[in-house]
């Protein structure tokens, strides 16, 4: 499948969200693509989510960061999380690799969550190479799963 293809794939797994969650998955994708040129984003469609990661090779276990679409709200989760600096208090969960802020609107996507963002890959021991083109690739499809509405 090439890039376009998995790109319209997105874009028909998202139709199943509300407009709101469709919106503010979209501005929470086009944040993390503007900070890390050259990613691959790998697309799971799976029980509970919709889920992007972002890794520099393809492989899910070098993704720093992915957002998830779920039926009320969107997660970026941050997987450098117990190390991150979080001076605003923004991230949520109690694993030793994750943590993950929840947006709810738009606006939630503010300069403390993009500095959380930019701290994670600051940290992160993979590099991505800004001169590549942002792919998306369908990583995996669940033929069940719970409603997105």
């Amino acid at each position: 499948m090439n890039d376009d293809d998995a790109v319209a794939r997105l874009d028909e797994f998202l139709t199943a969200y509300t407009d709101d969650v469709r919106t503010l998955t979209y501005h929470a994708l086009a944040t993390v693509d503007a900070r890390l040129p050259g990613a691959i984003r790998m697309v799971y469609d799976n029980w509970n989510a919709t889920v992007v990661g972002y890794s520099p090779d393809g492989k899910s276990r070098h993704a720093v960061c992915s957002v998830a679409a779920y039926p009320r709200w969107v997660n970026l989760f941050f997987f450098v999380g117990p190390d991150l600096p979080d001076p605003h208090h923004l991230l949520e969960g109690q694993g030793s690799t994750v943590r993950r802020v929840r947006l709810s609107t738009p606006s939630d996507v503010d300069e403390r969550v993009i500095d959380l963002l930019d701290a994670a890959i600051d940290m992160w021991p993979w590099s991505f190479e800004a001169d590549r083109p942002t792919t998306t690739t369908i990583a995996a499809v669940s033929e069940k799963r719970r409603p997105r509405r």
